[in-house]
């Protein structure tokens, strides 16, 4: 896989929406608080493809690795993670990423769809250094456990201990 994420990209243009004091819109502060849901969302994607250890320059390889890289569903995501971050299945810095995510599900659902959410500048920054450091910790994390947990909330996999046997 290419060595830029998605997912780092997400990040710093969350970063950029935030440190332009005079941009810092509801509307900037809300795309901000989308753009670090979906740095989470992206990242457990680019773990998904991570094993095939391809950059998808050929037709069938790039079938294959878009076919793996979309299988993750918002919904069951975030169920699954909610249930990462309760089980202890899972090392600290991946229940944690988990925990963020269905965290920042939420609020980009609230940014997206309700008009009259409100999107503190503080919590958005809060959110940002949350997201920063969890993602950061996600990759740093044992590739396998990482795969696994991936794996689990991507595909459709009910017990992630079937993924480990």
């Amino acid at each position: 896989m290419s060595t830029s994420r998605l997912s780092d990209a997400l990040l710093k243009v969350a970063r950029a929406r935030l440190e332009d004091l005079g941009a810092r819109s509801e509307a900037n502060l809300r795309r901000a608080t989308s753009d670090l849901y979906y740095a989470l969302f992206h990242a457990i994607c680019e773990a998904v493809v991570e094993p095939l250890g391809i950059d998808p320059e050929s037709e069938s390889a790039r079938k294959v690795f878009l076919a793996m890289y979309r299988q993750m569903d918002h919904g069951t995501a975030e169920q699954k993670c909610r249930s990462v971050a309760r089980s202890g299945d899972f090392p600290q810095p991946i229940a944690a990423f988990a925990k963020l995510f269905v965290t920042l599900k939420n609020r980009r659902e609230q940014a997206d769809y309700d008009p009259l959410a409100t999107f503190p500048v503080s919590e958005v920054m809060n959110h940002l250094q949350n997201a920063e450091t969890r993602i950061a910790g996600f990759w740093q994390a044992d590739q396998g456990q990482r795969t696994t947990f991936a794996c689990f909330v991507a595909l459709r996999f009910k017990d992630p201990e079937k993924l480990r046997s």
